[in-house]
């Protein structure tokens, strides 16, 4: 079963999954999780259509749900298929709280961001383990467009991390990324605003 789910073969998936083969694996995901992460949207569709699979079925153990995994590997029909089934926008992982929005914008998934975005994902939603929001995530791995996208959403640009309250200017600069630091600069953002730590 899970390898015909991560070939797409929606047919042969169709025959084992009614047949009764085992759908879930020791590290707790599943079939319509597989599905997901590899973008195979009408492997997916079928689960949920026609088996009446939950969208958010197929969490792994760090509680990854099928929109994160496809949100993280930038699979924008699959998310939309998902979100518009009902999947949580918001769901974090249960070890720190990362969301699907979080994952797309460290990856640079523009269009995934934009679509989770205006779907009414919360944009400063941050992790649970630090508090680092999708923002600032973008802004720490460059990601201009994705960071100029959610700036212009009216994402906070000056909301701090938890740990040490580095804001996505702070972390921009930290890591070399001269473009989005002149762009959240120009955007407004703190230029003076320090860590808690350090100053």
């Amino acid at each position: 079963l899970f390898i015909a789910t991560l070939q797409g073969h929606s047919e042969v998936v169709r025959f084992l999954e009614q047949s009764g083969a085992n759908n879930q694996r020791d590290d707790g995901t599943t079939p319509l999780f597989r599905a997901a992460q590899e973008g195979h949207l009408g492997v997916v569709r079928f689960l949920i259509d026609a088996c009446g699979w939950h969208t958010d079925q197929g969490t792994a153990d760090d509680g990854s749900t099928p929109l994160l995994i496809a949100a993280q590997e930038g699979h924008l029909e699959v998310v939309r298929f998902l979100v518009e089934s009902g999947a949580n926008k918001d769901q974090g992982t249960t070890d720190d709280g990362r969301t699907p929005l979080f994952q797309a914008a460290e990856e640079g998934h523009l269009e995934v961001v934009r679509f989770l975005v205006e779907s009414g994902a919360n944009k400063d939603q941050g992790t649970t383990d630090d508090g680092a929001t999708p923002l600032f995530q973008a802004a720490a791995q460059g990601h201009l467009e994705v960071v100029r996208f959610l700036v212009g959403s009216g994402a906070n640009k000056d909301q701090g991390t938890t740990d040490i309250g580095a804001t996505p200017l702070f972390v921009a600069a930290g890591k070399g990324h001269l473009e989005v630091v002149q762009f959240l600069v120009e955007s407004g953002a703190s230029k003076d605003q320090g860590t808690t730590d350090d100053g």
